[in-house]
């Protein structure tokens, strides 16, 4: 009957472990599709910008659908927006609409025109 319990206490403990290391891995996917979509916005956005000059903030104008969310119906857990915007640049940003470590801060990437996508906020 010991070695039962004693299997069970260490079961748990691996389960635990797991779970948590699991909890990262899904963050990660998250911040992943949002990189790509913040991408997206970056190719849609330099797209329309050698036909009209300018750069918008308007997603129907650069042609980029944001994702569906998970509230309704799809799997994505960010807001996308762009939230500066001139003729020359652009800057978007992606909002994480679910804590992913349980601290109550939600991750923000911004992209700007030039450069790489950068983490505003870390969750």
């Amino acid at each position: 009957m010991n070695e039962v319990l004693v299997v069970l206490v260490i079961v748990g403990i691996l389960s635990t472990i797991a779970i948590s290391s699991m909890g990262d891995l899904v963050g990660d996917a998250y911040r992943t599709e949002a990189e790509s979509n913040l991408n997206m916005i970056k190719t849609r956005q330099e797209y329309y910008h050698m036909k009209k000059f300018e750069y918008s903030t308007d997603f129907n104008k650069i042609g980029f659908n944001p994702p569906k969310k998970e509230k309704d119906g799809g799997q994505s857990v960010y807001s996308y927006e762009v939230i500066e915007v001139d003729k020359t640049t652009f800057t978007a940003q992606a909002t994480a609409d679910k804590d992913f470590d349980g601290d109550g801060i939600y991750e923000v990437l911004i992209l700007r025109h030039e450069g790489p996508i950068q983490v505003k906020v870390e969750d």
